[in-house]
């Protein structure tokens, strides 16, 4: 089995297990969608670790004589999850509502280094790049820059109003 990689996509060639399916190799970064999959992929790989490490943390931090109470008050899994867990679990899951937002906006490297500067997989980011270093329209890339700061910048001041709300009810 060899694995190649080429400018604008991955291949995958079955020469070597003799197997003779495709004639020639296939390409999964060449489509738009296949493009999407694959790098949704690897964003995944590279947010959930950090996410469950959170959410582990804050279901850590949870005292089980919460839970001993609720079943005393006569209390069932689902009305001790609804009750104790998820409001207790609310700033851990805006937090990683945050970092998968910025995430998803900050997505560069890996579309990148799958499929190159292309058209198919343009992002926000990577026109920015484009219009900013390779066309040297400063004053776009300037623009673009703003545009991206201010919706960073709305998801972080949702996320801390949220949780200022959460803590006073």
């Amino acid at each position: 089995m060899e694995v190649y990689f080429l400018f604008r996509s991955w291949t995958y060639k079955q020469d070597s297990l003799g197997l003779r399916i495709t004639e020639s190799p296939v390409e999964f970064t060449s489509g738009r969608i296949s493009l999407l999959l694959i790098s949704s992929l690897v964003v995944a790989w590279r947010i959930i670790p950090f996410i469950s490490i959170i959410f582990l943390s804050s279901l850590q931090s949870i005292p089980g004589e919460l839970y001993e109470a609720s079943e005393v008050d006569g209390a069932g899994p689902l009305r001790s999850f609804f009750d104790i867990t998820l409001p207790i679990l609310r700033p851990a899951v805006y937090v990683g509502l945050v970092q998968t937002t910025m995430t998803s906006i900050n997505v560069f490297d890996e579309i990148v280094s799958l499929s190159g500067y292309g058209y198919e997989g343009q992002t926000l980011l990577i026109y920015n790049y484009m219009k900013t270093f390779s066309f040297l329209d400063f004053g776009l890339g300037s623009a673009v820059t703003y545009i991206i700061m201010l919706i960073s910048g709305a998801s972080g001041i949702l996320y801390i109003r949220s949780l200022t709300k959460g803590g006073a009810e």
